[in-house]
């Protein structure tokens, strides 16, 4: 069976696209593969004296935190969804993961629109997955 896979981060765009990808799915009888990428830390531990495992530990919490809300998300809008929690830089994550996964033909992701300067600064996921996915990547804004 087909599989839709979901980039989440708590964002409402974000929600938006587990709508979109719940729709899509009801259309084409596809399940739905919600998944939050947990970054590392790395960056903090110049700022944060205690463990490392701590930070990691918040981040699955959070994580964990957003993929139940998005799995909310998703059965309002008549569709259950598998949840995965991923580890590394979320469109990396999010490519080798729908890579690995032979049943996942499209990945879904929000877009935040923050424009061409601050995505220069901050990065974007959605468009470096557009660049890196093997996979359709389908943007909702």
């Amino acid at each position: 069976m087909k599989k839709f896979l979901v980039g989440v981060d708590g964002s409402e765009q974000a929600m938006e696209a587990v709508r979109k990808a719940a729709e899509f799915a009801s259309a084409t009888s596809a399940r739905l593969v919600l998944a939050y990428a947990m970054t590392p830390p790395l960056y903090l531990a110049e700022l944060y004296t205690g463990p490392i495992s701590d930070l990691e530990g918040a981040e699955q919490q959070s994580g964990e935190v957003i993929l139940k809300d998005a799995a909310r998300v998703a059965r309002e809008a008549g569709q259950e969804a598998e949840v995965k929690l991923l580890r590394g830089n979320p469109a990396v994550a999010m490519a080798e993961y729908a890579l690995e996964d032979k049943a996942i033909e499209l990945v879904v992701v929000g877009s935040r629109g923050r424009g061409a300067m601050a995505s220069l600064l901050l990065g974007s996921v959605a468009d470096r997955l557009v660049h890196l996915s093997k996979k359709p990547v389908l943007v909702v804004r």
